[in-house]
């Protein structure tokens, strides 16, 4: 069997990663496994989703490691936090100084002065 190499991609913070309950190293660094099916897991609670296991891990370099990608579930009730503050329109951008002169310059009909009187 040869020697691979991948990476246990995950956002949250870092876990021991385990294939078939043997560590055998950290989420987002580069790992070494033998070439074959691998079943791999994070230690701690299963609070993530992952691909499909078992995984085939062959063809890998160093300069190309397999990625498995690791997702955080939320925990009950930040899903509808998080899409309501994503729901929320966007702030309008004022123009900076520089740019709202450059925009007068650039030939915006000047107002004449109401007359008094």
């Amino acid at each position: 069997m040869g020697k691979e190499y991948i990476i246990a991609a995950y956002s949250g913070d870092p876990r021991d990663v385990l294939s078939g309950g043997n560590d055998i190293g950290v989420t987002n660094t580069l790992l070494t496994i033998e070439t074959g099916n691998h079943t791999l897991t994070l230690d701690g609670p299963a609070d993530y989703t992952s691909e499909p296991m078992p995984v085939m891990v062959a063809d890998t370099s160093i300069a190309y490691p397999m990625t498995i990608q690791f997702t955080p579930i939320a925990p009950p009730g930040t899903a509808m936090l998080a899409r309501a503050v994503a729901a929320r329109p966007p702030k309008p951008r004022r123009k900076a100084p520089a740019a709202r002169k450059a925009s007068k310059a650039r030939g915006k009909p000047k107002r004449k002065p109401k007359r008094r009187g």
